[in-house]
């Protein structure tokens, strides 16, 4: 048990800081590369690329299986589990947010990607062999460069993780593994598309300390009854549904993945009451937190 308190520290994930990995790129050859039996979290993203599947990787109490041809992509904060076969390949790319979004074209491109949290889409990208072909060559120079270390070596990369990324939203997804919502937010241009990009991020920025709608309107110069409109349209709940699945999220990880005491984790999302705490997750869950961990 003292390992899962090692590995789901009670942190805050939304910013980069020591333990956030700039870049690196590894193959996935032997059984026990990044296969790690135990819940864990990381403060980077990591994108799985799977040419051989085989074996599950669960992320956020989902469990996937790992398909031949497929991108799992883990966004820091989330809670993943690794379990391949001893034939299944590929490789696996890390990557910061400070080292990628140097520019707000950057930040616009990982933040528009329905596979990525907090988007709230499908974290695993199925591609056909001939999709995987295209990605075939912007794997190979991101590898060569992370061994290369060469001139403008970062900013060869980033360009390179862009293209990746760019395939990827360009991919053809089969509709039912993404849901209309998670895609329309994705390709709108519509200002109330844009407000809830912007809420989302600023959600994953401040769940933890703001959990009333106002202060979100406030922030985003709008009023909650605008706020609500918009991310009612495009992803069909409300800013209180969405900050309350928020806190859901991070009780629930906090009370499977780590030792702290309900009262730890009550006070850890700012509530003054930990009564109060416990009232708000079983309206949400149906069950009490203690009645959650014990499951």
């Amino acid at each position: 048990m003292h390992m899962h308190h090692q590995s789901i520290p009670q942190h805050n994930f939304t910013v980069d800081d020591a333990t956030s990995i700039p870049f690196r790129y590894l193959p996935l050859e032997l059984k026990d590369d990044h296969d790690v039996s135990v819940p864990h979290r990381h403060n980077y993203y990591e994108i799985f690329i799977f040419v051989q599947g085989g074996g599950t990787h669960e992320i956020d109490f989902e469990k996937y299986a790992i398909e031949s041809n497929s991108l799992h992509f883990v966004s820091p904060g989330q809670v993943h589990k690794v379990q391949r076969t001893s034939s299944s390949f590929g490789w696996v790319i890390f990557f910061s947010r400070d080292f990628f979004m140097v520019a707000p074209q950057q930040e616009a491109l990982l933040t528009n990607l329905p596979f990525i949290h907090p988007n709230g889409g499908q974290p695993v990208l199925k591609l056909s062999t001939d999709d995987l072909e295209r990605l075939a060559p912007i794997l190979k120079a991101l590898e060569a460069e992370s061994k290369s270390k060469g001139a403008f070596y970062e900013d060869v990369v980033r360009n390179y993780l862009g293209i990746l990324l760019l395939e990827c939203k360009r991919a053809p997804t089969p509709t039912s593994t993404l849901n209309s919502a998670a895609l329309s937010i994705t390709a709108s241009t519509d200002p109330e598309a844009q407000l809830s990009r912007d809420f989302k991020l600023l959600l994953e920025k401040h769940f933890r300390t703001q959990h009333q709608v106002q202060d979100y309107a406030s922030l985003l110069n709008t009023t909650p009854k605008s706020l609500n409109q918009a991310l009612t349209k495009y992803t069909g709940t409300t800013a209180s549904g969405h900050i309350f699945n928020r806190l859901t999220l991070e009780a629930k990880r906090l009370l499977r993945h780590s030792t702290l005491s309900v009262k730890e984790i009550a006070f850890f999302l700012n509530y003054e009451d930990p009564a109060h705490f416990s009232k708000f997750f079983k309206a949400q869950t149906g069950v009490s937190p203690a009645e959650f961990r014990s499951q």
